[in-house]
């Protein structure tokens, strides 16, 4: 850290400096409080639009003549010196008679009124589905690892880093009591990818003897998901193979069956929690595992005898 960086210039670069991991908050109350007005306000138009269709519905009986019948080039756009939007504003807001103050623009700018508000749902309902996307895929990230909201913590308290900058503010959110849960990670923190790489950062800090660390790490995409990707394919390789060659040499019956549940249940988990495949892949891969050993017990069993 250079000297001249303090505060959140200095928290930002240590933050950004590889391989940190990013621990950020996620608002999920926010979130979903914005996602909530967005709704309301959705319903709010949706049923002033129906009041512009029953309104000329009632002008114009004949259905091809109506505002809705079909899509027109006019209604694309609003022209700039449209009024409507401002008449159906004070028509919609009454609560008596709603109806009343836009008929005294209809029938000629009934379909002005039309148009203005089915520009204002596409425009509210495009910002709503950018926000629930957004949400979406913020649910979709792990949350970080709680010793990583420990060093944010230490970082910030010690003298010569963080210097206690953001003590009693609000925005002093890296609480070490919080739960995770209330907080984005941007690297994975689960998976095999994240054991083998929480497994090398361990390693690496008994061997330097440091005691200390006043960084987070996180785990390497590359070199350390090259090195998950081998184990994947070493434990793919022999776990299927590795259950008979133990019930080879096993002779009682009962002893067989429960060692098939125990290799099932094992392998089911190495794919639960080692990959992110889907409940129907790994049902589907462990009753292969599965019936591979039941048919090597079935063909062995007069053998064994």
């Amino acid at each position: 850290m250079t000297a001249s960086k303090v505060n959140y210039a200095a928290f930002a670069e240590f933050l950004s400096t590889p391989p940190d991991e990013l621990a950020l908050l996620r608002f999920r109350e926010l979130n979903i409080r914005n996602l909530l007005f967005y709704q309301a306000e959705l319903v709010h138009l949706g049923r002033q639009l129906r009041d512009i269709e029953d309104l000329d519905a009632r002008l114009h009986p004949e259905p091809e003549k109506r505002v809705n019948y079909r899509w027109t080039p006019a209604m694309a756009s609003r022209p700039s010196n449209t009024v409507a939007h401002t008449n159906l504003s004070s028509a919609t807001q009454t609560t008596a008679a709603p109806n009343a103050q836009i008929a005294m623009s209809a029938p000629a700018t009934t379909a002005d009124l039309y148009r203005d508000k089915m520009l204002e749902v596409r425009e509210t309902l495009a910002k709503y589905n950018e926000a629930l996307n957004a949400y979406a895929l913020q649910e979709g990230l792990s949350a970080p690892r709680k010793e990583t909201i420990k060093v944010y913590r230490d970082w910030l308290d010690r003298e010569d880093l963080g210097a206690s900058f953001l003590s009693g503010a609000f925005e002093d959110v890296w609480d070490p009591k919080s739960s995770t849960q209330d907080f984005v990670s941007f690297t994975p923190t689960h998976g095999l990818v994240h054991w083998i790489g929480l497994f090398l950062v361990q390693l690496k800090f008994v061997l330097s003897r440091d005691k200390g660390p006043s960084r987070v790490y996180s785990v390497n995409s590359s070199g350390t998901g090259q090195l998950a990707r081998g184990v994947s394919v070493i434990i793919s390789s022999t776990f299927p193979v590795l259950p008979i060659i133990i019930l080879f040499f096993i002779n009682d019956l009962l002893v067989r069956i429960g060692l098939i549940l125990v290799f099932t249940a094992v392998f089911a988990a190495i794919l639960v929690f080692g990959t992110k495949l889907e409940p129907d892949k790994v049902l589907a891969i462990t009753t292969a595992i599965a019936a591979l050993q039941v048919v090597f017990v079935g063909s062995t069993a007069d053998v064994q005898k």
